[in-house]
């Protein structure tokens, strides 16, 4: 048993990645923790890259006035009270970008930066190497979808195609009230 254990540990040691990751004092710092809790930046904009690129929300609406109990002439009467919920009752949708371009090209110029320095410290870490490789990939890739959807076309192509979807949805919804109407008229005539 025992020299099973000192194979298998001689194996995992002959592995670089495998030393590396099971090596105690490796293990227990930051250059493994940081890197292996930074890889959440890349998952998420892997994560996003099927996504539609524009995003409806609801708009924010001021909160209402607020209720003083040292200044009673300060305090909101009723009907704003009462108007204020039913703005809130109300769904106002407003369009913004999905992929943000600023933080996108913050976080290519963060992770090329930082897959640079993971190869000049000693020892060279190359868990960081990937995870900054990796989203230097991924946020590269939400740059040229942000680009091309903002500034080359993209959201209109995108606009065109949903709203020949929706005509296409309504002449669909027109022809199935037609066949339902001409399945009345044949059933009245049948029953009649």
């Amino acid at each position: 048993m025992a020299a099973a254990l000192v194979a298998l540990n001689a194996r995992i040691r002959s592995n670089k990645v495998l030393d590396y990751v099971c090596s105690t004092p490796h293990t227990l710092s930051t250059d493994f923790w940081g890197p292996a809790s930074n890889f959440g930046i890349p998952i998420a904009a892997i994560a996003d890259m099927q996504k539609d690129p524009e995003l409806s929300v609801l708009k924010p609406i001021a909160p209402p006035p607020p209720i003083s109990h040292t200044l009673p002439y300060a305090l909101p009467n009723k009907p704003q009270v009462e108007l204020h919920r039913n703005i809130m009752n109300v769904t106002n949708a407003m369009v913004l970008p999905r992929i943000s371009g600023r933080m996108t090209a913050a976080l290519t110029i963060y992770s090329g930066t930082f897959a640079r320095y993971s190869m000049a410290v000693t020892p060279k870490n190359y868990l960081l190497l990937a995870c900054h490789t990796i989203n230097f990939a991924s946020q590269t890739t939400q740059g040229v979808r942000f680009l091309k959807y903002w500034n080359y076309g993209g959201r209109e192509e995108a606009l065109k195609m949903k709203e020949g979807l929706q005509a296409a949805r309504q002449e669909g919804k027109n022809i199935l009230h037609e066949g339902e109407e001409k399945a009345k008229e044949v059933k009245g005539r049948s029953t009649g």
